[in-house]
Parts: structure tokens; C-alpha cells; sequence
């Protein structure tokens, strides 16, 4: 029933009876009534399922079907839970989120926020300007920094760790290889399983270590505590104990005490061969050999001494003559080279 048509009835009622002051009240309860009404009926009529666009300003708030949250002009979302807010901001997967200018969150719960951020991969994130995740779990924080790799982490400015678990830390870290790692500004870590820590240090060789700023380890299998000309001491080392550990200085100093002791008995032996051999010489030498005795019966003798590189030596020898019709005699001899070292000899000596 029109609000005209009501108040025709009601004037025309009143009128009749005369009582006009009824009827001026009566008009304004129906035109409030109807007033309340028209303001309630949007809120009392059903929800729309479908998609609407808002314009705010310059913004333009899309509101897609289910839960999913798309602010800015041109943001768009897809899957249950996912937000984007941004010009061009675009979260694709269940619960992704894409905050900022062109940011891209693609996968399960992936998070990109930041210009141009992108995301991908099942709880990837990505924080910073450019900052680029790429892999399941994979984190890029900081402008520019790239993970590239399943769980890869980069942190700062311009960092890359590309490669499963590789983990870059620091002002152009780079980690390449899967399990490598990079700690500290500038530090390079280039192939599986490297590690390099501290400000510009470098672990080129396959499954090398660079320990220290600007150390670099660049043979395989090896550790580096500097550079050529740059060497550090590694001290507080415990004293080693099974066939591969290290030793300290202490235990190299008992050992070069103990090698020093074999040594100097090893020197001494010598000394003392060298000593007892020079002697042997001299006492040989010195052995005297007694002349033919002239005539049957006759005994001769001889005495001589000997030097023979600082050593000398003494000795005596004899002969005596046989009666026989050939002239045959009996020698001998004695030589000593000053302590020890003592010859002898016996023979039989002839004239034809």
C-alpha cells in the first residue's frame, strides 16, 4: 500500500469525525515508519555470492567469493584464505599473501611482501624489494636477495643462495650448491657442501671450509684460516688423542724433545764408531813384523807405533827361526790403538 493512499484513508476517516488533530498524528507515524523501513531493507535482504568491485578513490577493493581478500588496482587472488594488496599484487594458492607493487605469492601459504616480490613454492617467503624465493620452505630477506632451492635461505642485501639448504648471510653473500654456506658480507661458499664464514672470505674447493674475513680455502677437502702471507694462529687446541686429531704445541714440543734425545744418542754412537774405528786402523797398523832371524834359534823383535786421524797405536812383533833345513820361523804380533781396540796376529815365516 502507497504512503498517499494511507493518508487519503486516514484523512477521510478523521474528517468525518471531526477531529483533525488525530490525523496530523497519525500522517507522521506512518511517514516515520516507512522511513525506517527503506533504511533497513538493505541490511535485511540476502548476501550477495557474487564478486563486486568498490571504487575508493583511486583504489579499486576487489572483493572475489569466499574468503579471499584482493585490495588494488588489478590485485587478484586464488584460493580459500588468500590476500593480495597492491597494485598488481597477486597470491595464488590456499592462505598465500602478496603485499606491495606487483608482489607474487604462489603456493601453500607462500608470503611475498614487497615491490615486485615473488614467492614460490609451498611456505616460501620472500621480504624486501625484488627479493625472489623460489622452492618449497625457501626465505629471501632483504632488496634483491634470491633462494633458489628447497629450504635455500638468503638474508641482505643482494644475497644468493641457490641450491637445497644452501644459506647465504650478509651484504652479497653467496651460497652455490646444495648445503653450502655463506656468512658474512661479500663471503663466497661455490660448491656443494662449502662453507665460508666471515667478511670476504672464500671456499672454492669441493667441500672446502674458509674460516676468518678474506680467508680463502680454494684445494678440495681442506680448511682455511687466511690467505698466503695472511696466516693465523689457531690456538686453544686441546692436545689430540686419536690417530686423526691435531696436536697442540705442547705435544710437538715433547716430541721434538724426545726426537731431540734419540738424536744426540744417535750422534754419540756415531762419534764413538767413528772413534773406535780410527783406533782399529791405527792398532793395525802399528802391528810390527819382525825381520828373519839370522840363524837357526834366533829370535827377533820389532816395535812400531801409528796415527791415523788423531787416533795413535802401538805395537811389537817377533820372529824366531827353527832348525830346520829350510830356513822357517815362527811371527807374531800385537798392536793397540789406545784403549780397546787391540790386534793380534800369528803366522810362520820362511826363506828359499
Amino acid at each position: 500500500m502507497s504512503f498517499g493512499l494511507l493518508r487519503g484513508l486516514i484523512d477521510a476517516r478523521h474528517c468525518k469525525s471531526g477531529k483533525a488533530r488525530r490525523a496530523t498524528f497519525l500522517h507522521r507515524m506512518i511517514l516515520g515508519s516507512l522511513v525506517l523501513a527503506a533504511a533497513a531493507a538493505p541490511l535485511l535482504a540476502p548476501r550477495r555470492a557474487a564478486a563486486a568491485d568498490y571504487s575508493a578513490g583511486n583504489a579499486i577493493i576487489n572483493a572475489p567469493s569466499g574468503d579471499a581478500t584482493a585490495v588494488g588496482s588489478l590485485a587478484s587472488t586464488t584460493g580459500s584464505a588468500a590476500s593480495a594488496f597492491g597494485t598488481q599484487a597477486n597470491a595464488n594458492g590456499d592462505g598465500a599473501t602478496a603485499i606491495g607493487q606487483a608482489a607474487k605469492a604462489t603456493g601453500f601459504i607462500a608470503t611475498a611482501i614487497g615491490g615486485n616480490t615473488v614467492a614460490t613454492g609451498i611456505s616460501a617467503t620472500a621480504l624486501g624489494n625484488a627479493a625472489n624465493a623460489v622452492g618449497d620452505t625457501a626465505t629471501a630477506v632483504g632488496s634483491f636477495s634470491a633462494a633458489t632451492g628447497q629450504q635455500a635461505t638468503a638474508t641482505g642485501f643482494f644475497s644468493t643462495a641457490n641450491g637445497d639448504n644452501a644459506t647465504a648471510t650478509g651484504y652479497r653473500s653467496q651460497a652455490i650448491g646444495a648445503n653450502a654456506t655463506a656468512a658474512g658480507a661479500n663471503s663466497v661458499a661455490n660448491g656443494a657442501t662449502t662453507s665460508a664464514f666471515g667478511a670476504g672470505a672464500q671456499a672454492l674447493g669441493a667441500n672446502s671450509v674458509a674460516i676468518g674475513a678474506n680467508s680463502v680455502a680454494s684445494a678440495a677437502n681442506t680448511v682455511s684460516f687466511g690467505t698466503a702471507g695472511n696466516e693465523r694462529r689457531l690456538t686453544n687446541v686441546a692436545a689430540g688423542v686419536n690417530p686423526t686429531d691435531a696436536v697442540n704445541m705442547s705435544q710437538l714440543s715433547g716430541m721434538s724433545s724426545g726426537f731431540q734425545s734419540q738424536i744426540s744418542g744417535l750422534q754419540s754412537q756415531i762419534w764413538n764408531n767413528q772413534t773406535e774405528a780410527r783406533r782399529g786402523i791405527a792398532a793395525a797398523v802399528a802391528a810390527a813384523s819382525a825381520p828373519m832371524p839370522s840363524a837357526p834359534g834366533k829370535t827377533t823383535w820389532q816395535m812400531r807405533g801409528s796415527v791415523y786421524h788423531g787416533e795413535g797405536g802401538f805395537g811389537l812383533g817377533f820372529a824366531h827361526r827353527l832348525n830346520t833345513a829350510m830356513p822357517l820361523s815362527v811371527v807374531g804380533g800385537y798392536g793397540n790403538g789406545g784403549g780397546t781396540e787391540h790386534t793380534g796376529y800369528v803366522g810362520i815365516g820362511g826363506e828359499f
